[in-house]
């Protein structure tokens, strides 16, 4: 367990529905049918849904842990690595992130100043101290850094990330213990962007979707997971000021509306029970 408090002020929030996967038996149509709920929905409340036409370029996914699965799952470490393989340029994007479900556990894990090495390159800008909102409305806390790695993956053991982040203290039982891919689990993924979300009160987020498809089957997604993306209030100038609030209600309160009403069931878009997230889905994947 971390120590010091690194983190203290969220910078993010994604509202995530897990959607019907019999909505996109035809993903193009499966889009344009979610576009126009949030466009009906957002109208109501009063605003205005800027959609864009989604760009599809896939990228290959999968997860690393040890054999056993110690980094993320069961010693309760949290620690999540995934891979995304660019298809249409040669390289790796990484994610390393520690979630956890109490706020100032996720806080004291700092995930913000690596290692310098010529190996990788950090993504300062993708780096995330935030709050995942799931069905019905549970909150999970997380910090993620994004590493660019140009030609080969370099991460074959949990040391090779203590080479990232030496001050990272998880209970593995073996430091070099290798790497494998999650349960041989590998997804083709599209990410497209939906738009951007104008409320009535000029407060903005940003929709986004991420389907991924088995390699072996295409004929209809494994998961589909909906996000909304909000930004958080800039930190307070006085660092004293106890009362400030990341995401105060009048900069979520019409995000809070809509999430709820897309999870009624005369909407029918969502799984209403509290379904697999995307990196559950990928541990618990069986062939």
């Amino acid at each position: 367990m971390q120590i010091n408090p690194i983190n203290k002020y969220l910078n993010s929030r994604e509202y995530k529905l897990i959607l019907k996967k019999d909505l996109f038996k035809d993903k193009f149509d499966g889009i344009e049918k979610v576009k126009s709920i949030i466009t009906s929905q957002v109208e109501n409340q009063g605003g205005t849904f800027n959609a864009v036409n989604p760009e599809f370029k896939l990228k290959k996914v999968w997860y690393l842990d040890t054999e056993n699965h110690e980094l993320y799952k069961n010693k309760n470490n949290g620690l999540v690595i995934r891979v995304k393989e660019n298809q249409e340029k040669q390289g790796y994007k990484v994610e390393i992130k520690v979630r956890k479900p109490n706020r100032n556990d996720a806080a004291s894990y700092d995930l913000l100043h690596p290692e310098k090495s010529e190996k990788y390159e950090f993504k300062d800008e993708k780096y995330k101290f935030e709050e995942d909102i799931k069905t019905p409305s549970d909150s999970v806390f997380s910090v993620s850094s994004v590493f660019e790695y140009k030609q080969e993956l370099y991460l074959n053991s949990y040391n090779d990330i203590l080479s990232i982040y030496p001050s990272l203290s998880l209970d593995v039982s073996d430091k070099q213990a290798k790497l494998v891919k999650v349960n041989d689990f590998e997804a083709d993924e599209f990410n497209p962007d939906l738009g951007e979300i104008i409320f009535a009160n000029g407060k903005s987020a940003q929709i986004q979707l991420s389907i991924w498809n088995s390699p072996k089957d295409s004929s209809l997604p494994s998961i589909i997971e909906f996000d909304i993306d909000v930004k958080a209030e800039k930190e307070p100038l006085n660092k004293n000021d106890n009362n400030f609030e990341e995401f105060p209600q009048s900069k979520v309160g019409d995000i809070d509306k809509l999430y709820k009403k897309l999870q009624e069931e005369n909407i029918g878009i969502a799984i209403l029970k509290p379904p697999k997230t995307k990196t559950e889905f990928a541990y618990d994947y069986t062939k």
